[in-house]
């Protein structure tokens, strides 16, 4: 299944490189971080973007429900930062149809595609591999929403 990001609307939980990737490729980004040393290093890297908002949360289920004060839906949801069940629960509704759910650490975090899954209708992609600095492979599942 072909997927694209061009002119995309996204939503992360966890900033990071990620969130400098999305800056070339997608519409807009907003991001929510809840270490504020890695915001401001982040916030640092992106504050020449436009297209990039970053905002600190650091209590962790304001941060899982920043998300709704974002009005709109969004093309792709990122969820790798705290509190994931939480922001798993607040992301599929705020998630279009086509839309892309991306999970990360699902290897470890083993709740998260079955959550999503109760909660709305996905194709289920998994990809596993070998991230820097880390001596076992891990996941990231792509859960694209069909319903």
């Amino acid at each position: 299944m072909a997927k694209s990001v061009g002119g995309a609307r996204v939503f992360e939980y966890g900033a990071g490189m990620s969130t400098v990737w999305f800056s070339s490729v997608a519409n807009s980004i907003v991001s929510v971080e809840s270490n504020s040393e890695w915001h401001n290093r982040i916030s640092y890297l992106t504050a020449h973007l436009e297209n990039v908002q970053i905002k600190l949360v650091e209590n962790p289920n304001d941060y899982a429900e920043y998300i709704d004060n974002i009005p709109g839906l969004f093309d792709i949801v990122v969820v790798d930062g705290v509190n994931r069940e939480h922001c798993v629960r607040r992301s599929v509704s705020k998630l279009r149809v086509g839309g892309l759910l991306i999970a990360d650490n699902t290897d470890t975090e083993t709740e998260l595609v079955p959550l999503a899954c109760s909660l709305g209708e996905f194709h289920i992609e998994r990809f596993a591999g070998y991230a820097p600095g880390l001596f076992h492979p891990n996941e990231t599942s792509i859960l694209t929403k069909i319903a």
